[in-house]
Parts: structure tokens; C-alpha cells; sequence
């Protein structure tokens, strides 16, 4: 853009000195001074072409260099007739940068300049001081003054309107560029999730980004609230899940598919519009503004799928686009990103189920293969150890050869169980784990209990939560296993108040402390099992645990509803 302007301003003058050159302009007295003006440009127009041709210069300097232009353009034409000076398209060129470099505003301000100083151009020429003092020398046709007033006004609107409708498209290209831009894709939704409302905060210059999830199979609604770091770098997420009695609070029922809310500042009114599904622009309801807006707040609901429902509440933004175009834009660019983000999400579904399916497929191999080998192994072995009566040393190494194939037997098959768990959801969580407890009395012998007082529907926590819980507890008997010599066990399930309640009891030896430490003691402390605090803390939970030793030990995992 400042390379155009630049050029078009260096061929003006040369063509302007050209025209110079083979008729002198009138009046003749100012021959000298105007070829002075001419060649000052020139120079000046010329020292601007190879810096805007490489480098990108601050805005600061085009508005020097526009006023710079439009004292020039003021000079030349008053000391050539004024209004009908030769050299009135200078004053069109000034018009054009502005529209070219800024848009509607600049333009009608740049065209004010050139009228108003042609108004006075006229009023000098006709003031008798002005030429009976010899300070001004010149005439001018009033017909041309008033046609030429009128054209560049008129110029000045029309240009004015077309460079500010380009500059909406640049900036509109530019917030789509952003939103689009290729990126990394990670292993998981949540991931993909944090970098889309990244690119959206970014692209509308935003304060904060909500995005509200509503799976239509389940009912479930998900909420992502993102806003800057206060370190200035990068985003803070805080991902929840809403209560029922909370959806319509976010997911109401609008007159179209996006609407923009602006209460206003002490200049102008407060400003509420709305999108239907056709592309046509209405009023919103004045109780709305009170109710939903902030500063000002776009709302675009965005066609993912026939699975998803989406709400995307973006909150002061600044994007210098008019709020009639910001939001046919928001809806436009909505019905664009949302097909990329689910098509990614499907591949993310495509990758995790053939990982699944080949987990599957290993674990079965090693059921059908290595765990029928090491079983058999055991079998033999503890024949051998039936038939050594007569050599104790014997019987007892082949003894400790059986309780070493037995303990990898086990973690074989807890390795092939763990297979299962990427099927896990709510509905099927409280089986799997009643399976699971009943395979591990089977092959240890303890005995094991599962308490649940719930039924699948009514378990408050996500997908994701359910196969932490379920791999929680399998750490958790494994544990048990090993380290406790504990012969009963109780496993229970339960929920109050939106809560979860995991609970893991058992008779052996307990945990090397004794007492009751919350999940910030036990970190602080350095005590507990490191893999089961993890988990925990990775879906939003709290651990407590409790030991008494020789007595036994209790785990009580709680997640809160917002749990994912």
C-alpha cells in the first residue's frame, strides 16, 4: 500500500512538471515559485519511493507525509488561479491516499481539507487588500469553482466508501487468517479446544471467549471460559460442566443464529442486532442488553453437527469492524472453522479408535499366547513341586518360581485388562468396575467387595473422569496385592450434592504413617501413591487417605461436578 502511494505520488509531479514544461501556467509572475514547489515535491516525493518499496514505514510517518501533500496541494493551486488551477488533481490525490491508507473517516476529512481550502482560495482572490496589495495575482470562473467544489466532495464520499470497504475485507481476511492458521494438533479435544479459543482471543483482540458444548445424545453441557494470562503470554482455561437448571442460562433460545450486544458509551446509543438463519439483520429485544450483555458481547452459535450443539459468547471485541459487518463476518467465519474443528475432532476419534483397536488386538494376542504359555509353565512347575517332596531345597525354589510366574500372570492380565478402558462412559463405568472387582477375587483370592448405591445414568462425571476412576481403582488393587497382605477389601461408589465419592477399603498392613492426610499434606509431605494422586489431580479431584498400620488402610477419591 505505502509503495502505491509513494509511486502515484512521484508520477504526479513529474507528469505535473511535464505539463509545466510545455505550457507555463498562469499567472506568469509565479513561474519561478511554482516550478520551486514542483521541484521541492519532486524531491520529496521521490526520497519516499525506495524506502516504501523494502521496508514497511510507522503510520505515524504516512500521516506527516499526507499533510505534507495536502500543504503542497494548497500552495500550488492558490498561486495558479485557485479553484481553477491546472493542478487541482493534487487535491484528488490527496483524497485517494487517504482513502487508500485509512478509510471513510480520513477520506471525508482529507475531501473537508481540500474544499474548505478552495473556499478560502476564493475568498482570498476576491478580497480587494489582498490584490490591490499585489500579494495575490489571479482570477477564477465561478461555474468551475462551485463544479470542482462539488466533485471533489463527492469524490471524497464515494472513494471514501469503497477504501473503507476494503479495509473491512483486509481486516476480515486477516481475523479469518488467524482463526484458520495451521497449527500443531494434539492427541487430544481438550488440547484442540485450548488452541481454537487461543486463536479466537487473538483474532478479536477479545477480554475472555466462552464456548459452551451441548452433546445432543446425552444432554451433557461442557463449558470452556478462556481469558489472557495476567502474564501477558499465553491463555487460562477453565473448563466446568453446567447444571441443568443452569443451560439457559447460555444456551436460550435466540431469534437467529448470532447477535452482537454494545450497551453503549456517553457518545452514542446502546446498540443490539441480530443474524437469522437467512443472513437478514434485526433488533433484539431492549430487556436482552440488560440481561446478557457485557461492555459489548457477540454471540455466534455454530453449526458443528447433528452431535453437537456450540455457543461461542465473545466479549469486547475489538476488531474496528462496524457491528453490522462483525457480525455477519462472526456468522460467515463460524460456518467456516466449524467444519475444520469437527473434521479434526473426527480424525482425533479415527486415531484413538484404531489405537484402541490395536491395544485390543495385543492384548488378545497376549491372552491367546503368553498367558496360556506362563500358566502352563505354572502348571508343571507346581507338578515338579508335588514330586520333590524328597528334596525340600528343590520344592521350595520351584515354590518361588510359581509365586514369581503367578505374580507376572497377574500383571499380564491387568496389563490386558487395562485394553478395555478406552471404551469406558457413565453409563457403562459401574459394570465395568463390578467386573473387574470379581476378576480380581477370582485370581487372588481376597476378597472383594463393590458397593453402589447409583444407578449408570446418575453417575456426575464425563468420559474421561470414568476411565481415570476406573484405572484408580485398578492401581489401587494392584497395590493392594502386592504391598498389603490384605484379606478383604470394599470398594464403593456414591454421590451427593453433585459429588462423587470413590472409597477403597481394605484390612492389611496399611501405608508406612499413621493418621488422616488430605491431598495437599500428602503432597507436601511426600507421602501416598504417586500414580493414584496424579490421577486424581488430573481430572479435578481430592484425595484423602487414611492409615492405620497393621490395621488398614482407606483411599477416598471426591471429584466435584465439574469433573472431566
Amino acid at each position: 500500500m505505502q509503495r502505491a502511494v509513494a509511486l502515484a505520488r512521484a508520477l504526479m509531479v513529474v507528469f505535473a512538471l511535464f505539463a509545466v514544461y510545455l505550457d507555463p501556467v498562469e499567472p506568469s509572475r509565479y513561474g519561478p515559485l511554482i516550478h520551486g514547489l514542483l521541484y521541492a515535491y519532486a524531491l520529496f516525493a521521490l526520497a519516499f519511493v525506495v524506502p516504501a518499496s523494502f521496508v514497511v514505514l510507522p503510520p505515524w510517518l504516512s500521516v506527516v507525509t499526507l499533510a505534507v501533500d495536502i500543504c503542497f496541494s494548497g500552495a500550488i493551486t492558490l498561486f495558479t488561479e485557485g479553484p481553477n488551477s491546472p493542478f487541482f488533481a493534487f487535491l484528488v490525490l490527496n483524497v485517494l491516499t487517504a482513502a487508500y491508507a485509512w478509510g471513510l473517516a480520513a477520506t471525508l476529512l482529507t475531501a473537508a481539507i481540500g474544499v474548505v481550502m478552495l473556499l478560502v482560495q476564493m475568498r482570498v482572490l476576491d478580497s480587494d487588500a489582498a490584490v490591490a496589495g499585489g500579494l495575490i495575482e489571479g482570477a477564477y470562473d465561478l461555474n468551475r469553482a462551485v463544479m470542482r467544489t462539488t466533485y471533489l466532495t463527492i469524490i471524497g464520499a464515494l472513494v471514501g466508501v469503497l477504501g473503507e470497504y476494503q479495509h473491512q475485507f483486509e481486516r476480515e481476511q486477516r481475523i479469518l487468517a488467524r482463526l484458520t492458521a495451521k497449527a500443531p494438533m494434539t492427541r487430544s479435544s481438550r488440547g484442540n479446544m485450548h488452541v481454537m479459543l487461543e486463536r479466537v482471543l487473538s483474532a478479536f483482540e477479545a477480554t475472555a471467549v466462552t464456548c459452551v458444548l451441548e452433546t445432543v445424545a446425552t444432554g451433557q453441557v461442557i463449558k470452556w471460559h478462556a481469558r489472557p494470562a495476567r502474564s501477558g503470554r499465553g491463555i487460562h482455561v477453565v473448563l466446568g460442566r453446567i447444571d441443568p437448571e443452569d443451560r439457559d442460562r447460555y444456551l436460550f433460545g435466540l431469534p437467529g443464529c448470532s447477535w452482537y450486544i454494545d450497551r453503549g458509551r456517553w457518545w452514542r446509543r446502546p446498540l443490539s442486532l441480530v443474524v437469522d438463519p437467512s443472513g437478514q439483520r434485526s433488533l433484539l429485544p431492549p430487556e436482552w442488553i440488560v440481561e446478557h450483555a457485557d461492555e459489548s458481547l457477540l454471540c455466534v452459535s455454530v453449526p458443528v453437527s447433528d452431535e453437537w450443539f456450540c455457543r461461542i459468547f465473545i466479549a469486547n471485541p475489538r476488531t474496528r469492524l462496524k457491528p453490522q459487518r462483525l457480525l455477519e463476518f462472526a456468522h460467515r467465519a463460524a460456518g467456516e472453522v466449524a467444519p475444520a474443528t469437527y473434521n479434526t475432532y473426527l480424525l482425533l476419534q479415527m486415531r484413538a479408535r484404531a489405537e484402541t483397536d490395536e491395544r485390543a488386538r495385543l492384548a488378545r494376542d497376549l491372552h491367546d499366547g503368553l498367558t496360556q504359555s506362563l500358566i502352563g509353565a505354572e502348571i508343571q512347575i507346581d507338578v515338579l513341586r508335588q514330586n520333590a517332596d524328597a528334596a525340600p531345597a528343590i520344592a521350595n525354589g520351584l515354590t518361588r518360581v510359581r509365586e514369581i510366574l503367578r505374580a507376572e500372570i497377574l500383571n499380564l492380565r491387568d496389563l490386558v485388562r487395562q485394553s478395555h478402558v478406552s471404551y469406558l462412559n457413565p453409563s457403562n463405568l459401574q459394570g465395568y468396575l463390578a467386573g473387574m472387582i470379581d476378576a480380581f477375587q477370582r485370581d487372588t483370592g481376597i476378597s472383594t467387595r463393590f458397593l453402589c448405591d447409583l444407578k449408570p445414568n446418575e453417575l456426575p462425571v464425563s468420559s474421561r473422569a470414568s476411565r481415570e476412576l476406573a484405572q484408580i481403582v485398578r492401581e489401587a488393587l494392584a497395590n493392594i496385592r502386592k504391598h498389603s497382605g490384605a484379606r478383604n477389601i470394599v470398594v464403593s461408589l456414591g454421590a451427593a450434592d453433585g459429588r462423587l465419592t470413590l472409597i477403597i477399603d481394605d484390612n492389611g498392613r496399611g501405608f508406612p504413617f499413621s493418621g488422616r492426610y488430605s491431598h495437599e499434606d500428602l503432597d507436601r509431605l511426600r507421602k501416598g501413591p504417586l500414580v493414584i494422586k496424579a490421577r486424581v489431580r488430573s481430572i479435578g479431584g481430592e484425595l484423602t487417605v487414611e492409615s492405620n498400620p497393621e490395621l488398614g488402610s482407606r483411599l477416598q477419591i471426591t471429584l466435584p461436578a465439574s469433573a472431566v
